[in-house]
């Protein structure tokens, strides 16, 4: 295995809805995204501009014992990704937040419980090696909106989701070493086992359409 830690660059950021079961929902018509089920967010009018990952890790709470520190306690992973992208498809917008189209031209925010969102981004390290970071569960949800006058300069708007990690529907996936799953995985081309195949299937809910993986 070769390659660095440091990243460069966001390279694409994929979404999918899935059911209740954790099984990508592949028919628009039954809520899914994109032609498969899978949206890419990739060309440069529909593109990300910035991933922010929060809460990975929990600060320690020092636990004392004998005048000194004994041991440190750390939380659970609350994971929580700001996705800025410059523009989405108006449709994928909605559903990934749970509002339902009213069938009058509009769209409210859904009574029932939010979606199950699965989330991949991909950027890369500085010899070009890709390195993925991925919720196979979680909700998004958009707390504000800030739409301002043009004047001398062109007040244009972007997408500003917060998506909020949540364990895997499907067992036996994000696990570690002791069988517990985890709410955030991180994938590295150049390790040994990867296959964009089987984490596509893993994240996305049994995913096994076409690839389009896009450097």
């Amino acid at each position: 295995m070769a390659g660095g830690a440091a990243t460069t660059g966001v390279n694409w950021a994929k979404l999918a809805i899935l059911d209740d079961t954790g099984t990508l929902i592949s028919d628009p018509s039954k809520g899914g995204i994109g032609t498969d089920g899978v949206y890419l967010a990739v060309n440069k009018s529909v593109g990300v501009i910035e991933a922010k990952i929060s809460g990975i890790e929990q600060k320690g709470t020092a636990v004392f014992a004998n005048n000194g520190i004994g041991r440190y306690s750390y939380g659970a992973q609350q994971p929580s990704m700001t996705l800025n992208a410059l523009d989405m498809d108006y449709d994928v917008y909605n559903k990934i937040k749970g509002y339902d189209a009213d069938s009058k031209g509009g769209y409210v925010l859904s009574s029932k419980k939010k979606p199950n969102v699965a989330v991949l981004v991909a950027s890369q390290d500085y010899a070009g090696n890709l390195v993925y970071l991925a919720f196979a569960n979680s909700n998004v949800v958009e707390t504000d909106m800030d739409k301002k006058t043009g004047d001398s300069k062109a007040q244009d708007d972007t997408i500003s989701l917060e998506i909020d990690a949540l364990d895997p529907l499907k067992d036996g996936i994000f696990t570690d070493s002791q069988g517990q799953q985890k709410p955030y995985k991180v994938y590295f081309a150049q390790e040994s086992g990867f296959d964009e195949a089987t984490m596509m299937k893993e994240v996305f809910g049994g995913y096994t359409g076409l690839l389009k993986n896009n450097n």
